[in-house]
């Protein structure tokens, strides 16, 4: 990186401090990153618990007509799924937005210029990827919780 450059410039313990400071920083944004995904599936599983309390009596009535417990799980995985997929495309927006602008705002057309295009696709793929696996993970339990709802308590629920 940018340090291999400055070490003939810089005394020796000041490239070690910096190779230290650089560390940390990776540590720190393991964490941020962590924190954030584990608030995200936090926020994804609450959202599909009132998901599937607003539906009890849909719920009930799927299942008095014969749905069985897989089908209730795959609908509100696929709902998940799909709701991970949207959030993962909005946040990639607005992300993309916010760096570009940063770039140019900072770096005039240099940021434009040398914006890193090619590195974007893996960066798209993995954020679809985790926004989907993530938000799956945040409706299993709600999914398990629907799908093991009695009808007749489901139906008995007033509104």
């Amino acid at each position: 990186g940018v340090f291999r450059h400055l070490s003939l410039a810089l005394p020796p313990n000041e490239v070690s401090r910096a190779d230290v400071q650089r560390k940390h920083t990776r540590v720190r944004m393991a964490w941020i990153i962590g924190a954030a995904l584990l608030i995200m599936t936090i926020c994804i599983t609450n959202a599909m618990l009132m998901s599937v309390t607003e539906r009890i009596r849909e719920i009930g009535t799927m299942k008095c007509l014969g749905a069985q417990d897989g089908l209730v799980v795959k609908l509100f995985v696929l709902e998940s799924a799909v709701l991970g997929i949207v959030g993962a495309l909005l946040g990639l927006g607005v992300g993309l937005l916010v760096a570009v602008s940063a770039g140019v705002a900072q770096f005039r057309g240099f940021g434009w210029v040398h914006f890193p295009v090619t590195q974007g696709w893996s960066v798209l793929a993995w954020s679809l990827f985790s926004g989907m696996v993530l938000a799956v993970a945040g409706a299993s339990y709600p999914a398990f919780a629907a799908s093991r709802m009695r009808p007749v308590d489901a139906l008995r629920v007033d509104e």
